[in-house]
C-alpha cells in the first residue's frame, strides 16, 4: 500500500513546528502544472515518487525453513529457534526488524525532516507522523500491557533513533537487531504463539524544493489490504 501526497516548503528554514503541519493537514501546495498554466505556457510534468521493493533482513526463516520465525528470549535451552535474542528483561517481548527501502523516481529522502521527527520523537514529543509499529497477540499471557484488540505497540523512538540513509539519500535503512531489537513490552508471557506484525513507515522525500509523503507497509495481518510487503508467520517464547 502506498499513499502519496505533495507539500510545498515554508521557507528555507523549516521548523519542527512547520513540519508537523506539513504532515497533518497544511494547505495543498499549488502545483507546477498550474504555476505553468496560469502564466500561459506549457504544463510541466511532475513525477509522482514511486518506491522499489522492500528489501527485509530481518525477521526471517533463517534457521529451520518451515516458513516460520520462531523468537526465542532469554530461552537457550529451547529448540526449534530461528533467533535466540538475550536483550531487555527475562519476559520481555523483542521482534529483530532489519530492512530498506529504495526510491525508483527522482526524490531523495528529506533529511531535515527525518532529523526533526527523530529528534522530536527523542524529547517524548508526540508525532502523529512517525509510523506504527504493532503486534497482535494471539495469546495473551501474564504481565501483558496490551490495548485493544490484543495489540502490543513498539515506541517509534526507537525505530526512527536506528534509521539511515545513503550518501545519495535515496535509500533509507533501519536496523533494530541484536540487543536494539524492538522492544514491544517489558514483560509479557508468550509460548510460541503466533502474532500479527505491521510495520507501517512514513517517507518524507522532496524534489526540486517540494515536499512530498508517501508510505510503506510491512505486515502479516491478513486484516491489512495489500501491503508492500507479507512477513512470514512470527512465533515467540518467552517463558
Amino acid at each position: 500500500m502506498m499513499r502519496t501526497r505533495r507539500r510545498r516548503m515554508m521557507g528555507s528554514a523549516v521548523t519542527g513546528v512547520a513540519l508537523g503541519l506539513v504532515a497533518m493537514g497544511a494547505q495543498e501546495a499549488q502545483s507546477a502544472e498550474g504555476e505553468l498554466a496560469s502564466q500561459g505556457g506549457e504544463p510541466a510534468t511532475v513525477e509522482t515518487p514511486r518506491v522499489g521493493s522492500v528489501l527485509v533482513e530481518a525477521p526471517l526463516d533463517i534457521e529451520l525453513g518451515d516458513n516460520l520465525v520462531s523468537l526465542c528470549i532469554y530461552r537457550p535451552y529451547v529448540q526449534n529457534c530461528d533467533y535466540r535474542l538475550e536483550t531487555g528483561s527475562l519476559g520481555s517481548v523483542h521482534v529483530p526488524l532489519k530492512g530498506a527501502i529504495s526510491i525508483a523516481s527522482i526524490h531523495v529522502f528529506d533529511d531535515v525532516y527525518i532529523n526533526q521527527l527523530r529528534s522530536d520523537l527523542n524529547m517524548g514529543i508526540p508525532r502523529a507522523d512517525a509510523g506504527y509499529l504493532r503486534r497482535v497477540l494471539s495469546y495473551v499471557g501474564g504481565g501483558c500491557d496490551v490495548t485493544a484488540g490484543n495489540t502490543l505497540s513498539a515506541r517509534m523512538a526507537q525505530f526512527w533513533s536506528r534509521v539511515s540513509l545513503s550518501p545519495d539519500k535515496r535509500t533509507l535503512s533501519w536496523d533494530l537487531t541484536g540487543t536494539n531489537a524492538a522492544l514491544f513490552d517489558d514483560y509479557c508471557r508468550q509460548v510460541q504463539d503466533s502474532a500479527k506484525l505491521t510495520l507501517f513507515i512514513p517517507l518524507p522525500l522532496i524534489s526540486s524544493g517540494t515536499q512530498y509523503r508517501t508510505s510503506i507497509i510491512l505486515s502479516n495481518d491478513p486484516a491489512i489490504p495489500r501491503p508492500n510487503y507479507v512477513f512470514q508467520p512470527i512465533l515467540i517464547t518467552n517463558t
